[in-house]
């Protein structure tokens, strides 16, 4: 992937900046979307646990 700055998208023209910056978008999105996969699954898994019920008294 190139190396992007704010100096070199502020020169790139409008189409150029776009696709640029969709490429940068993507870059950022993809290890959310992971992360969200991953705590989703351990909510699954901890939900599906035997935990133990507490007694409040």
């Amino acid at each position: 992937m190139k190396d992007y700055t704010a100096d070199k998208i502020a020169a790139l023209d409008s189409v150029a900046k776009s696709a640029a910056l969709d490429t940068l978008d993507l870059q950022l999105q993809i290890p959310y979307l992971y992360m969200g996969l991953i705590m989703f699954i351990l909510a699954i898994l901890v939900k599906l646990s035997p935990l133990p019920e507490i007694d409040l008294d």
